[in-house]
């Protein structure tokens, strides 16, 4: 982690990793990860500190909430988001793809697994 923050200035956003979350850089003692609560709604106040925020994804979330999951940039707060969308279309459009049945992860956007 020491690495990561010594690349970032400040604040870094980063997503497409499937699990929302924050870490923020706490001196002397190292790195320490600020937890996200999956029911979202959650906000993060940001101080200066180097911070590394996951955003989440919009699909096949790995936090075990299936919603999608994004943040707002509010002045200096962090406002993690959650919103339905129809996994069940979803879902049929990859299994019904011809390129994608092979390697289908159907289960992980029921789950968020």
């Amino acid at each position: 982690m020491e690495r990561i923050f010594a690349l970032v200035e400040r604040y870094c956003f980063q997503g497409h990793t499937h699990v929302p979350g924050v870490f923020v850089e706490q001196a002397p003692d190292g790195p320490v990860s600020v937890p996200q609560p999956r029911r979202g709604g959650a906000r993060l106040p940001l101080d200066g500190r180097k911070t590394l925020c996951n955003v989440g994804s919009v699909g096949q979330p790995r936090d075990g909430d299936p919603r999608a999951c994004y943040v707002l940039l509010d002045g200096d707060t962090i406002r993690f988001r959650r919103v339905e969308y129809d996994l069940e279309t979803t879902i049929k459009n990859e299994i019904t793809h011809p390129r994608l049945r092979e390697t289908s992860s159907a289960t992980a956007y029921r789950d968020g697994r």
